[in-house]
């Protein structure tokens, strides 16, 4: 805290219990959401509302991977939700720079295990990543995935969130290159790297130029600022 006292991140007696009829009002109103939300990103891509802070170049390439329908792998929606019969409400979506993975499809299944064996979890995280992974490399060909953090980033948040999409990747059938430096080569010349990820917000990409020193080597920006 910014006073010095320190709180715990992860506490072991607090969860929330759900019928099964509120699992599936609350699925349907995050695929429900998810749809919206491409629509919406539709519209700012044709640059009605202006850059929104990322650029023309972006809103270009983001128009053009919506008209393509190209795949996403996952996203985080933040809802309010009472329990009571009314509808949840999305307070953010963050399908730009997604993390608390871990906690999500990992910490809390072996917390389950751990406190109540019994007992059933609404949890399909992990298995959802792999049949994405599987079907993004029937639908595009894609081979192998080039996985990069930085060091910089000191929390290891970004560093365990690579690391288990290199996981459930490679469980689903891709090779992958792992990548750990800041301005360590992305790939092996003259092959292109295809559709990397990123743990940074756009405006931040678009801020900081990217390229290719006297040896060929890509050359990231800083771990504040990077793609």
């Amino acid at each position: 805290m910014p006073d010095g006292r320190k709180i715990e991140y992860w506490n072991e007696s607090a969860y929330y219990e759900f019928t099964m009829d509120e699992v599936e009002a609350l699925e349907n109103t995050a695929e429900d959401m998810h749809r919206m939300c491409l629509e919406a990103a539709k519209y700012l891509a044709t640059g009605a509302m202006g850059d929104i802070g990322i650029g023309r170049q972006a809103l270009d390439l983001a128009a053009e991977s919506l008209q393509a329908g190209d795949m996403d792998i996952y996203g985080r929606f933040d809802f309010i939700y009472d329990g009571r019969g009314g509808p949840a409400k999305m307070l953010e979506y963050n399908a730009d720079t997604p993390t608390g993975l871990i906690e999500a499809a990992v910490a809390q299944w072996f917390w389950l295990q751990d406190v109540f064996p019994e007992k059933d979890q609404w949890n399909g995280i992990h298995e959802a990543l792999i049949r994405q992974w599987k079907k993004l490399q029937f639908r595009t060909g894609m081979s192998t995935l080039h996985v990069a953090h930085s060091e910089a980033e000191e929390s290891g948040e970004d560093w365990m969130t690579a690391a288990y999409m290199r996981d459930v990747a490679s469980q689903g059938g891709l090779d992958h290159h792992w990548h750990q430096h800041v301005g360590h080569r992305l790939g092996p010349e003259p092959e292109p790297v295809r559709g990397p990820g990123q743990l940074h917000d756009q405006h931040h990409v678009q801020a900081v130029p990217v390229g290719t020193d006297d040896e060929g080597t890509v050359r990231a920006p800083p771990a504040d600022q990077g793609a």
